[in-house]
Formats: C-alpha cells, sequence, structure tokens
C-alpha cells in the first residue's frame, strides 16, 4: 500500500505553498482521501501528477489549458464498451426523470382542469340562480302589467270615447250635407 502524507510534506517537496497544492487538488480534481480532520493525504501517484501539474504551469501553460489537456487525453483511454454503457446509463436516468416530470405535468393539469369545471360548476349555478330571480320578476311586471291593462279598460268603457266621435260625426254630418 501506498504511503499517505499530508499537505504540507507534498508543498515542501514542490516548493509551493499549501494552499496551493489544496486549490491544485480541487481545479484539477485529483481524488485524495482525506483524514478524520478533512485535510488531505496524498499517494504517490498524487505527488507525481501534482509534480506534472507544477512543470507545466511552469513552462508557462495556464491551469485552464492543462485541465483541458488532461480531459483531451483521457477521452482516447476510456474503452468504447465503457462509454456505451455509460451512455446507456444515463440515458435511462434520464428518461426516468423525464416520465416522472410527464407524471407530475399530467397530475397538475388534472387538478388544473377539475378547479376550472368546479369554477365553471359554480358560475353556471350562479346564471341559473339569477335566470330564476329574472322569471320571477318577469312574472310580478307580467301581473301588473295586466293589472294597468285591465285598469285601462275599465276606465275607457267608463269614459267611452268613441260614443261622442259618433254623435259628433252624425252632427257634422248633419250640417255637411247639403
Amino acid at each position: 500500500m501506498d504511503k499517505l502524507v499530508k499537505t504540507k510534506v507534498v508543498s515542501k517537496r514542490l516548493n509551493v505553498n499549501p494552499t496551493t497544492i489544496q486549490r491544485w487538488v480541487k481545479y484539477f480534481d485529483i481524488p485524495c482521501p482525506k483524514n478524520d480532520h478533512g485535510h488531505y493525504l496524498f499517494r504517490q501517484v498524487d505527488i507525481e501528477r501534482l509534480e506534472e501539474i507544477q512543470v507545466l504551469l511552469q513552462q508557462g501553460l495556464q491551469m485552464s489549458d492543462i485541465k483541458q489537456q488532461e480531459v483531451a487525453d483521457v477521452k482516447p483511454q476510456n474503452k468504447k464498451g465503457d462509454g456505451l454503457k455509460e451512455m446507456d446509463a444515463y440515458f435511462h436516468q434520464m428518461q426516468e426523470q423525464l416520465n416522472g416530470l410527464e407524471s407530475k405535468v399530467s397530475q397538475k393539469a388534472d387538478e388544473v382542469l377539475s378547479y376550472q369545471v368546479m369554477q365553471h360548476r359554480k358560475d353556471m349555478d350562479q346564471m341559473a340562480t339569477r335566470l330564476t330571480e329574472l322569471e320571477e320578476k318577469m312574472l310580478v311586471l307580467e301581473e301588473q302589467l295586466l293589472l294597468q291593462v285591465t285598469a285601462t279598460n275599465e276606465i275607457r268603457t267608463e269614459f267611452n270615447p268613441t260614443m261622442k266621435t259618433r254623435k259628433r260625426n252624425w252632427l257634422v254630418s248633419l250640417f255637411t250635407m247639403q
């Protein structure tokens, strides 16, 4: 088993600040184990990788360039079968998430539809109540109109202006006959 060393030992070996070592570990995603206190413990492989990073930085490369170069170096090493398995697993995970989201959308749509149906039902009940009120008012108005028509007819029969016009017409006709 590899001997594990602390950050301070590695920083002295590379002649850099311990925070620089920690920053490199985080930036380059170096999988270093940690002790109970959360401090990094470095294996020989990790130290060699940090030494390579230091050499590249001393040659003038940027950290982002080094990371891109590492990513490019790692890609061809993957076997095609492993990549397909990873993609298949990722596809299935995405499919499950998509199915879950579709289920939630469907459930939400059902809830919205139920609410809309209930709201329409409430509106229809209000309209039916209002229609009943209007029908009752119309009946009252028709009764009042009927009473007015009846009263007007009674007044007309008492007053009977048609008789006077007839008499006048008969008298007028008497004098107009020549």
